[in-house]
């Protein structure tokens, strides 16, 4: 794989297209209702692996079809891992932000990088429940775009169902293909929430599939919410994975980790890009590259 120098600068689809139609009206398709790290302190990283895993093998990426180049200039054009440590250090300040006065993000982010993992990785099976699997939702939709009908949709679940078929997905790793399918079967559950489901229990194998770090993959097709392009976007993130911890003297980088520095790099750039520290010792931070006052005036 190859990897470019650093550079400056940093959807709509469908999701729950897996294995059934889980209870979703056409109205609600064609709006996108419906669609693994241990607990990261961002300032190391764990050693701790999942048995036997091993790169899923995913469908390349097809080199016919539109490709996305938004962010060809940003962290995925960096080749220092300790510029992605660097970015990774600043999650929690960007999730601040996201959060807003509230802070309801913040403390799901929290559980979600901390309590979650270690209550999944102490039980004999792993597994989730389905108050978690709702809080994770919860979790998702602060992150990202809100959707409240798929809240709904997975409550209606029966606990001892969602206990099962996370099991079994959780069982069926290293193959994502399968694992994602078989959480697909939960009403409310596509291969986005699916996907942050394995991430969280799964981190070696698995990122979640949010719309940030998507976009900022280039070379994939335009966003949608299927199996196949999460597929496509995994084999991307896990050999960027591999690239870094080919280089990082500071530990190990899993699809989990790349997921959670291209999400804050992509944000950070949005609402906070002063908290972002250079991609590399020459590029210019985002404030640098503004006009000066009396530049745009001029401009002008």
């Amino acid at each position: 794989m190859r990897l470019t120098h650093c550079g400056g600068g940093s959807g709509s689809g469908r999701e729950g297209v897996c294995a059934q139609d889980n209870g979703v009206s056409s109205q609600e398709k064609s709006r996108g209702l419906v669609q693994v790290a241990p607990p990261l302190a961002f300032g190391g990283l764990s050693s701790r692996s999942w048995p036997n895993s091993r790169p899923v093998s995913c469908p390349a990426s097809p080199e016919a079809q539109p490709v996305n180049m938004a962010s060809a200039r940003g962290l995925w054009g960096c080749e220092d891992p300790s510029r992605w440590a660097a970015i990774l250090a600043r999650h929690e300040e960007v999730v601040r932000t996201r959060s807003g006065p509230l802070r309801k993000l913040e403390a799901l982010d929290r559980w979600y990088r901390e309590d979650l993992p270690a209550a999944i990785e102490g039980r004999a099976e792993k597994h989730v429940t389905r108050d978690e699997l709702e809080r994770l939702l919860a979790w998702k939709l602060a992150r990202g775009r809100f959707r409240p009908r798929l809240q709904q949709l997975v409550a209606t679940n029966p606990p001892e169902l969602v206990v099962k078929r996370s099991a079994a997905a959780f069982n069926l790793l290293p193959d994502m293909q399968a694992a994602v399918t078989e959480l697909c079967t939960l009403r409310g559950v596509g291969p986005a929430t699916a996907s942050a489901v394995l991430a969280v229990g799964a981190p070696e194998v698995a990122a979640f599939m949010s719309d940030e770090a998507v976009s900022s993959v280039p070379g994939l097709p335009a966003l949608q919410y299927t199996l196949k392009h999460y597929l496509l976007y995994l084999r991307q993130v896990q050999e960027r994975a591999t690239a870094l911890n080919g280089g990082s003297t500071s530990g190990l980088w899993t699809p989990h980790r790349v997921e959670t520095a291209l999400w804050t790099w992509t944000v950070g750039q949005k609402l906070c890009p002063h908290l972002l520290p250079k991609l590399s010792p020459s590029s210019p931070t985002p404030e640098d590259s503004r006009p000066s006052k009396k530049r745009r005036t001029q401009a002008n």
